[in-house]
């Protein structure tokens, strides 16, 4: 039976519950600092809940702590980037179909000029060092594809020829007839105001845009815009997409990652050098005949290098000091090799040397993300590493030598979790959250980190954040687990819900959390822990539940919630539920076939048949070979399908309908085997949602789950002197 959900009779709300503030929930992107390093630009997200989207706009944060102010008032502006001068400033705007163009405005304010008109939109770009050009990566889709011909909506497109497992992505669909180039286009003054035309004059607009495209300028057809002219055609195939781009130092070179091959049978990664001396020399086209006499590509590949790194797979690269650094780990040979593996910072042996080498041990800390050390006449990059939880900012020379910046777990305030770092002039800025603050700005000091934001105020001020308790309990075999308890209000004994995260190779941390936050203040004491497998404890950490999963990770978290119950008197251990999503929504489906404890269980697009994963899922090809392996016997061994049929534990199960990363079958596999044996059981499917629901997925979807959730274990775990609503009302 389908029913809508009436959540308003069953809820017992406050004025302060949090799932009516996701709109005061900010997140920031990583920050650019002004080369006069007076302040900083970042981008501000928040959901609107009225309008059932996202805005996102570009703030100014002073660096000596005096104030903030909004710089634009788009509704989608991202990704800011200063030119060398400092006197523009270079960002992402969406267009009305939603789709990131580039912008440029004055840094002292102004009304920002949209400068591209790509189908797909901008995916990233970098500003030449001498501040005259802008290279981008854009797609432009297979007429018949992707709604380029209104005419032919998704379901009346061709059939699709799949020769290899690489076809799909989770939140982008089908990858075939999707061709990612390189383009530059000039940063120009602004031109005329663009006007759109109508009637005959847009059907003259047509015919020019299709005759650039022709001629290689596939970008630029409105009045007033520069053309933006492909460099490098990447094929049809997103797998071969170039990323990572960077200018050369004298900005008449163009560098970048490309993968090997399109049907991915090695991830491999090559290193090119794009020369476009030629074509920045000539004077630049205003129209077809004038691409035309270009001739191009001018650009030509300079060097196409595997690298002296094989088996080595890049997932990021910036220019720093006169050399690249990049981040990269080892996927043996054939590149699939990927389970429980950290992050590397490497670097070119030498300034314009093509030969990589590995600066730091991945085995202890793998790092999330680089920048250009420009605050430091070293030759050196800033890197943000991850350990129990926190992260911090290092800066690391070419010759391996490691500096503290930032110690994240030793912070006057308590630990962070640094989520971006940026440098400009002398000042190094990180974008963070901690326990009390969902996302704030601060500087880089030799105290550690100062404050420069408030952007959590307002929601501070609605729902005041439950400070987590750490707590390290010893496994059943010693080894020690490390997560976080969140305590209601109240003198207790509170009901527990044991949550349990994603990846596997993830972690919980010291930063603010919607989810234990919502719980914790709806009365559930929440306990998160970071069992073998995960994240931020070093490699072996992770790998140990390789072709092993539920075995020592259920130890670890049950062991982790029978320490804190012995521990805190506070929390009530006849009154205990269990949820998780993705690897949580494995390893929760998997307590309950071999434990009846739980009073009920939510398993969320959870990894639940490896043996149906391996056909569905958009890394199924080669996830379950990694952590559950490939014989029959140990896929059985390590499937909660395979035991659905000892499960007694009431389950909501929460998927979302275009998941490709756990596709919605195994959801509703899983919900059929409940149902066939008579356990309480539903199933709450999010139409038009991703993997990424709780995340980035609509904002009235994240409010409805909320609700969903907290009317779940109103039911199964209600608060002491509050009669269970009747599972029919």
């Amino acid at each position: 039976m389908v029913k809508a959900i009436d959540f308003v009779v069953r809820l017992r709300w406050t004025p302060n519950m949090l799932p009516e503030h996701l709109d005061l929930i900010p997140t920031l992107s990583t920050p650019a600092v002004h080369p006069g390093d007076a302040w900083a630009a970042v981008a501000v997200t928040r959901p609107v809940l009225s309008a059932d989207r996202y805005s996102t706009q570009l703030w100014r944060v002073e660096l000596d702590g005096t104030g903030t102010r909004r710089l634009t008032r788009g509704a989608g502006d991202s990704e800011p980037r200063f030119t060398p001068d400092g006197e523009r400033l270079v960002f992402l705007r969406e267009d009305s179909d939603g789709r990131a163009q580039l912008a440029v405005m004055d840094s002292a304010g102004g009304e920002p000029w949209v400068f591209t008109d790509g189908p797909q939109g901008v995916s990233e770009f970098q500003l030449s060092p001498n501040g005259r050009w802008v290279v981008f990566t854009a797609g432009l889709p297979e007429a018949g594809r992707a709604g380029t011909l209104p005419e032919v909506p998704a379901h009346a497109e061709a059939p699709r020829r799949v020769t290899d497992m690489n076809y799909q992505a989770n939140g982008a669909g089908y990858l075939d007839g999707r061709a990612v180039g390189l383009y530059v286009v000039p940063l120009l003054e602004p031109g005329a105001p663009y006007l759109a035309p109508t009637g005959a004059a847009a059907r003259d607009a047509e015919d020019t845009f299709e005759e650039q495209r022709e001629a290689g300028a596939v970008l630029g057809a409105r009045t007033g815009l520069p053309l933006a002219l492909r460099v490098f055609d990447a094929g049809e195939r997103r797998a071969q997409s170039p990323y990572a781009v960077q200018f050369g130092d004298d900005s008449g070179s163009v560098r970048f990652l490309l993968p090997e091959d399109a049907a991915r049978t090695t991830l491999a990664v090559r290193r090119l050098q794009l020369s476009i001396d030629a074509l920045l020399d000539s004077p630049w086209p205003a129209t077809a005949e004038e691409v035309d006499a270009l001739d191009l590509p001018r650009a030509s590949v300079l060097a196409t290098e595997a690298s002296d790194a094989p088996g080595t797979e890049f997932a990021e690269a910036v220019r720093s000091g006169g050399r690249s650094f990049l981040l990269g780990a080892q996927t043996g040979e054939d590149g699939l090799r990927f389970a429980a593996l950290n992050l590397a910072v490497w670097a070119e042996a030498a300034p314009r040397r093509e030969s990589l080498r590995s600066l730091t041990d991945p085995e202890p800390v793998g790092y999330a993300a680089l920048a250009a050390d420009v605050s430091s006449a070293r030759d050196s990059v800033l890197a943000v590493p991850v350990e129990r939880g926190s992260s911090g900012v290092h800066r690391i020379a070419a010759d391996g030598t490691v500096s503290v910046l930032v110690d994240g777990s030793l912070q006057p305030d308590g630990a962070l979790q640094v989520t971006g770092v940026a440098a400009g002039g002398e000042a190094i800025v990180v974008a963070y959250s901690d326990a009390g603050h969902s996302a704030e700005l601060g500087l880089v000091t030799q105290g550690g980190v100062t404050r420069l934001s408030n952007f959590s105020a307002n929601l501070n001020a609605a729902a005041a954040p439950i400070l987590p308790v750490e707590l390290v309990v010893d496994s059943s075999d010693g080894y020690p687990v490390h997560g976080w308890v969140f305590v209601p209000e109240g003198a207790g004994p509170h009901p527990v819900l044991l949550n349990i995260h994603g990846g596997p190779f993830a972690d919980f941390g010291w930063g603010w959390f919607d989810e234990a936050q919502t719980y914790a203040r709806a009365g559930y004491a929440v306990l998160q822990c970071n069992p073998r497998g995960s994240a931020g404890y070093g490699q072996q950490h992770g790998r140990s539940i390789l072709r092993a999963m539920g075995t020592v990770d259920e130890q670890d978290v049950l062991a982790f919630l029978d320490g804190a119950l012995e521990r805190m008197a506070a929390l009530d251990g006849e009154r205990v539920g269990v949820m998780g999503g993705s690897y949580g929504g494995f390893l929760t489906a998997w307590l309950t076939t071999r434990h009846h404890r739980f009073a009920a269980a939510i398993v969320e697009r959870g990894f639940l048949d490896p043996v149906s994963f391996a056909g569905t899922s958009d890394i199924g090809s080669f996830f379950g070979s990694n952590y559950v392996g490939t014989d029959p016997q140990e896929l059985a061994a390590q499937s909660p399908m395979a035991q659905v049929s000892q499960v007694r534990t009431p389950t909501l199960v929460i998927h979302s309908e275009r998941d490709l990363r756990c596709p919605l079958e195994q959801g509703q596999r899983w919900f059929a085997g409940l149902q066939a044996q008579g356990v309480e059981s539903e199933l709450l499917i999010f139409p038009g949602e991703t993997h990424e629901l709780t995340r980035s997925g609509s904002p009235r979807h994240r409010r409805e789950r909320f609700e969903a959730v907290l009317e779940w274990w109103d039911r199964h775990l209600p608060m002491q002197g509050t009669a269970k609503a009747p599972s029919g009302a």
